[in-house]
This record gives C-alpha cells, sequence and structure tokens, in this order.
C-alpha cells in the first residue's frame, strides 16, 4: 500500500524542498505533542537514531521516506520541549521556593515601570553564599529605582510563579525562563556588572529618549508616541487603552509582528507617492526595522516581530508561491528551537505568525472580491491587506482576549496611514532636539497634532453602540474549525500545492 502511494507521489513531481516543509510541520506538531506527554529522551535519541539509519542504508519508497521525515521532526520538537524545561535541582532558585532565603543577582532585562510599582527580572547567582542558577521576578517600589545590570541583594521569601482564574501567569513567565517570584523582599544594590554592556548603553540611550519626548510632548500624547516608537504602552492612560481595545487598534502600541508587518505594508503603499522605488522601499523599511529593534533594546519579542516582518518583505519581494511558505515555516521553526514554549504560550509570536500567512497568502486570493473599491491612495489595497490580517488574527484574538471589535477595518483604516508620519515626526523632533532644541520643540508640537487625530479617532469610534462584543471563551475546537477552512480554501484556489493535490 505504501509503494503503491510512493508511486503516485512520484508521478506529481515531488520536489525537494518539501522535506523542508514536512520535517519544519511536523516538529511544531512535536511540540504541542510533548506539552502533552512525557516521553523518555533516550527513547527519542534511539527513535530518530533508527530513522536515519532507515532512510541511509534501505533506500525506502517515498511514502515511507514522507512517514519517518515526518517522525524524526516529530521526535525533535518533542524532545525540545522537554529540554526546555529546567532540571529541579539545589543549584536551581526554584528548589527554595516556599522557603526564606538571601539571593544575589543581577538585573537582566529592562524594569518594567508600572503605576505603583515596578516588576525586575534578576538573574540568580548566589542563594545562601552558594552558586545557583535560575531567574526571579521581583515586585518592588517605585523607588528607589533599579537599571538593568545592577547586582543586587535580596532577602525575602520566593514562591512558586500563582496562576489566575483568567491568565495563565505561570506559563506567560516560563517564556522568559522565570519560574520563582517574590513580593516587596528587602532589596540593597551591591554593584553594577551588565551582562551585555552594548545592551545596557542601548537601554541608557531609550530612557534618555524617553525622558527626552515628555519634555517635548505633553500627556497623553506622550505616552502614545511611547508606545509607538517602543512598544511602552503601560504608561498610556486607562481610558485610552480601552479605546484601543474597543476599536482593535491595541496593535499600535504594541511593538509585535502584527504591528509591524501593518505598517510594514502602509510605508510600502506610501513609497510610490514619495517618489521612492519598489526596490529601495525593501531596503528602507527593512533598515527602520532593524533600528527599531536596536533601539528599543532588542528584547526577544522585538526580535520575533522583526523576523516575521522581515519575511514578509522577503516574500513580497520573491512574489510569494510554496517557497514562501517554506520559509515563513523555517522562521516559525527556527524561533521554536530558540523556545518552544512561544508556539503555546506567546500570543504575540501567534499573531504574527497568522498575520504573516494572512498577507502573504490570503490577501491575493481577496483582492478579486475588492475590485470595484477605488485604487486612489491604494485603498484597495490597504482594504485587503487589513482585511486578511484580522481575519487570521480574529479567532485568536477572540479565544485570547474574549473580544470581537466590530470597527477594526474602519478602525486601522482611518489610523494606520498616519501612523509611519507619526513615528518618523515624532523620532525626529527628539533627534533634532538634542542638536538645537527649540527646533525640535516645533516638530515635537507638530508631532503632537499628529498624534491627536488616531486618539480621536479610537475614542469617537469606541463610543458606537456594540463597537466591540464580549464573548465568551471559545472552545478549541473552534479555532481548529476556523483555520482548517481557511487552508482548505487556500488548497481550492491552489495556493498552497501540496504534492499530491489537484485543481479544483
Amino acid at each position: 500500500m505504501l509503494g503503491g502511494l510512493g508511486n503516485k507521489l512520484k508521478i506529481n513531481n515531488w520536489k525537494p524542498y518539501y522535506w523542508v516543509y514536512i520535517f519544519c510541520s511536523f516538529f511544531l506538531v512535536g511540540i504541542v505533542i510533548g506539552s502533552k506527554v512525557t516521553v523518555d529522551l533516550f527513547f527519542i535519541y534511539l527513535l530518530i537514531l533508527f530513522s536515519f539509519l532507515y532512510l541511509f542504508l534501505l533506500s525506502p519508497s517515498l511514502a515511507v521516506k514522507i512517514f519517518l521525515i515526518a517522525l524524526v521532526g516529530a521526535s525533535v520538537g518533542v524532545g525540545r520541549w522537554q529540554l526546555s524545561w529546567p532540571v529541579l535541582s539545589e543549584k536551581r532558585v526554584e528548589w527554595y521556593n516556599g522557603q526564606e532565603v538571601e539571593i544575589e543577582g543581577v538585573v537582566s532585562a529592562e524594569p518594567q515601570q508600572r503605576l505603583q510599582k515596578q516588576k525586575i527580572t534578576l538573574s540568580v547567582q548566589k542563594v545562601n553564599q552558594n552558586p545557583a542558577q535560575g531567574k526571579v521576578l521581583l515586585t518592588l517600589p517605585l523607588y528607589p529605582s533599579y537599571a538593568y545590570g545592577d547586582v543586587l541583594l535580596v532577602q525575602g521569601k520566593v514562591k512558586p510563579v500563582p496562576r489566575f482564574d483568567d491568565f495563565a501567569y505561570d506559563k506567560y513567565l516560563s517564556l522568559f525562563g522565570i519560574y520563582s517570584v517574590a513580593y516587596y523582599p528587602q532589596v540593597s544594590k551591591i554593584g553594577f556588572d551588565p551582562p551585555n554592556l552594548a545592551l545596557a548603553r542601548l537601554l541608557q540611550l531609550k530612557t534618555a529618549v524617553i525622558n527626552r519626548v515628555n519634555i517635548l510632548v505633553a500627556e497623553p500624547y506622550a505616552a502614545f508616541l511611547g508606545g509607538l516608537l517602543w512598544g511602552a504602552k503601560r504608561s498610556i492612560d486607562p481610558q485610552v487603552m480601552e479605546n484601543f481595545n474597543i476599536t482593535g487598534t491595541t496593535h499600535i502600541v504594541a511593538l509585535s509582528g502584527y504591528n509591524i508587518m501593518i505598517l510594514f505594508v502602509m510605508v510600502m503603499l506610501a513609497m510610490p507617492w514619495l517618489g521612492v522605488s519598489r526596490k529601495y522601499a525593501y531596503i528602507v523599511v527593512i533598515a527602520v526595522i532593524i533600528f527599531f529593534v536596536v533601539i528599543t533594546g532588542m528584547s526577544a519579542s522585538v526580535v520575533r516581530a522583526a523576523l516575521m516582518s522581515i519575511l514578509v518583505i522577503v516574500a513580497y519581494n520573491s512574489g510569494g508561491g510554496v517557497r514562501t511558505s517554506v520559509i515563513l515555516l523555517i522562521a516559525a521553526a527556527i524561533m521554536c528551537l530558540a523556545n518552544p514554549k512561544v508556539l503555546l504560550y506567546d500570543a504575540g509570536f501567534q499573531l504574527s505568525f497568522l498575520a504573516t500567512a494572512g498577507l502573504i497568502y490570503l490577501a491575493p486570493h481577496l483582492q478579486p472580491y475588492f475590485n470595484w473599491l477605488p485604487k486612489i491612495f491604494s485603498l484597495q489595497e490597504a482594504v485587503v491587506t487589513t482585511l486578511s490580517a484580522i481575519f487570521m488574527t480574529a479567532p485568536l484574538i477572540v479565544y485570547q482576549f474574549g473580544r470581537f471589535s466590530l470597527v477594526a477595518l474602519p478602525a486601522n483604516l482611518l489610523i494606520l496611514f498616519v501612523i509611519p508620519a507619526i513615528m518618523a515626526i515624532g523620532f525626529a523632533a527628539v533627534v533634532i532636539s538634542f542638536i538645537y532644541f527649540p527646533l525640535g520643540q516645533v516638530i515635537g508640537w507638530l508631532a503632537q497634532v499628529l498624534l491627536s487625530y488616531p486618539l480621536w479617532v479610537t475614542e469617537k469610534l469606541a463610543a458606537f453602540p456594540l463597537a466591540s462584543i464580549l464573548v465568551d471563551r471559545l472552545p478549541l475546537a473552534a479555532i481548529v474549525i476556523w483555520y482548517v477552512a481557511v487552508f482548505l480554501f487556500l488548497i481550492k484556489v491552489n495556493w498552497i500545492k501540496w504534492p499530491y493535490a489537484r485543481k479544483c
């Protein structure tokens, strides 16, 4: 039976890059399986070794090769998931959860400032004077403030990360390798030894930029500009954030792949109006993305967002197709190889992946349904790309956050075209203010005028009755059905050309 299937597959022009597609796909499936079951790592090693020996020594049929490559991919995924969790021992800080301890460590991430407190990620070096590893998330008063690279001596009780009824906080913090927390312990600074001196300098520059924005632009515009430039949405007024939530525009103040990709499309649409050719527009956009990754401190989530965005640029430049789907899967597999928890626990990664897929695959096939729209100011393309991203991400947004915005499309269309200009003018105001402050202040006033427009749009649209509807948590089966339907649609239009698929 397998031999007969192998002969049929050969007739359908099997291509070499399908092996990568199969391995990466089943690697991701293996991560999901690994999160549900535990398999002895020695058995996984034997399974992989047996599969490779069978492949290279016995020359099996194509169908058997497919099965073995899929098996290897899934096995690697299961093994990588299990290796991503620490082994509990006295040399790990999690061993002491529930105990009073003395910890010495270094602040290894940018502190998170909240309204009444600050969150500090401490990479542990010693516990009770003994060498140890791991991370602890400290909750401290706002003052005294601490910075990346500060060496701290902490005395207090460490606890396991709690889980809340509506939020799996323990899973979220596991993304960053944090399995212990401490609330308001005694802290004293005993030194300064940043793990990465270049990153420390970048964060100092970022702090200087934040302070300058607060001087140039009044609130609530300064906080909004901070959200646009470096994703600092925690300082935004709660009512403003609620307006963003209702109108489905939160992504513009969260430096995520979804945000960067939408901005990428809008910038690409604007480039011809600025006299920039398509060839150089790609270079400009890539340079801007890399610059923002650096200026925002190169956090893991921003780096992943940038990689997804650059992938979209490559896809647009190459014209899409099956090879683009291979690139998309390779990018996802590499990110999950580095940290497999992002696949299941990181909503930002999931939304970035889906938005990327929507822009690459879905947008070209929605285009014919909107030919009636005028192409003036690239309106038709803006509607199609925005709808593609919304269509692909809406089920996950409802599943994760329990809300569906009915005004998301008009809100995004009315706002997104002005966001690149706001970001450019806002950043120019900061840079120029360090050179000649009065001119920077004038440009800052212009940025404030532009910033008022998105805030006004979201406020008015959020006030509409039924602007958004609250939805009880969708069952996972409904999400699966939605994306299976999208997948079947793509096969129907023959966009994804499987080796054993025929035109419908």
